[in-house]
C-alpha cells in the first residue's frame, strides 16, 4: 500500500541497484523421509524483502545443478539489509519443506566497497558432532 508517492526532491539520493546471487550445484544432500518414500528434491530461495526468487525443483537431485542465476533490484541507500539465501529441500504431501542450509548477506556491506565475486558453502556437522542440528552454519 502506497501511503504517499515520493517526490522528485525525495528520489535525488536514492538509485537502483541489481545483485545477482548464481546458484551453481550442491553435493551430497540427504533425503525427507515421508510415511511412504524418501526424495531429495533441492531448490534454492533468494529473498530480499518481500521479493523471494526460487530456481527450479531437482526431481532426485542428490547431486544437483542449477547454473540459474537470481537478479534482484536493489534501492540505495535501503532500508532493509538482508538478502537471504536458502537450500530447500521440498517436502512430500505429508512433510513440509525442509530448510537445510542459509545465509544472509548484508546489502549495505555490499554497497560499502567493491567486492569481488565470492563462493559460499554450506557444510554438514561433522559425524562426530553432537549439536542436535543437521547442517552447521554458514562457512566462506
Amino acid at each position: 500500500r502506497v501511503v504517499a508517492l515520493p517526490s522528485d526532491k525525495d528520489r535525488t539520493n536514492e538509485s537502483l541497484h541489481k545483485i545477482g546471487v548464481s546458484i551453481h550445484c550442491a553435493k551430497d544432500l540427504p533425503t525427507v523421509s515421508g510415511i511412504y518414500s524418501s526424495s531429495c528434491e533441492p531448490y534454492v530461495v533468494v529473498t530480499y524483502y518481500d521479493i523471494s526468487l526460487q530456481t527450479r525443483v531437482i526431481e532426485q537431485g542428490g547431486t544437483p545443478i542449477w547454473n540459474e542465476q537470481a537478479t534482484i533490484c536493489v534501492p540505495m541507500p535501503c532500508w532493509v539489509d538482508d538478502l537471504h539465501v536458502a537450500l530447500m529441500l521440498k517436502g512430500s504431501a505429508t512433510t513440509r519443506d525442509t530448510e537445510v542450509g542459509k545465509f544472509k548477506l548484508s546489502v549495505s556491506a555490499l554497497a560499502a566497497k567493491h567486492i569481488e565475486p565470492t563462493w559460499y558453502n554450506f557444510y554438514g556437522p561433522d559425524v562426530d558432532a553432537a549439536s542436535g542440528g543437521f547442517f552447521g552454519s554458514l562457512v566462506g
